[in-house]
């Protein structure tokens, strides 16, 4: 695909002015727009992506997130499912839970360390998608509020305890009811 055609995925507004020849490209920047002429600057040794990605005009398709979101839902309920039915179902029904998780592995952040107050780890994330990723990964593991699907509406929540079943107390009382 052409570059620019590309690049018209991500930019439905205003394009930035981008041109490119071979492998080489440029990105010039207008006097006019500080934000850009600051990005500019502030990318300078990072790739043309990363740049372009924090611009105001960037965007992607609503189609896109969408579909993250329903392999994010997927991911959820694999996990769930794995613990759940861990101790009756049998091993390739495990098997098939194992690899609903695997397939939301992918690009992973990378990290540094800062030295503050004390040393800090600082992720380095190249998209909004990886830093979305990463922390519904971190609230997956999370033991203490564990993520967990609710007996009665079978919604997803954060647990505020690692023994909670329900997501709400209306929930608890209308499942009470039903027993």
């Amino acid at each position: 695909m052409d570059t620019l055609a590309y690049m018209k995925l991500f930019f439905p507004f205003r394009m930035p002015d981008f041109h490119k020849r071979g492998i080489e490209s440029i990105w010039n920047v207008s006097g006019e727009d500080r934000a850009e002429a600051a990005l500019s600057m502030t990318f300078r040794n990072d790739p043309r992506a990363m740049a372009m990605s924090f611009m105001r005009n960037y965007g992607e398709p609503y189609e896109w997130l969408t579909e993250a979101f329903l392999d994010w839902a997927f991911t959820f309920v694999s996990t769930y499912l794995y613990y759940e039915d861990r101790d009756i179902a049998d091993e390739h029904t495990l098997n098939l839970y194992r690899k609903g998780l695997a397939c939301f592995e992918g690009n992973a952040p990378t990290y540094h360390l800062s030295l503050q107050e004390h040393p800090v780890i600082v992720w380095d994330f190249h998209s909004l998608m990886l830093a979305v990723k990463f922390l519904f990964s971190v609230k997956l593991t999370n033991a203490k509020n564990p993520m967990r699907m609710c007996e009665h509406c079978r919604m997803a929540f954060y647990a505020q305890r690692a023994d909670s079943r329900f997501c709400s107390a209306e929930c608890r009382n209308k499942a009470s009811k039903k027993s």
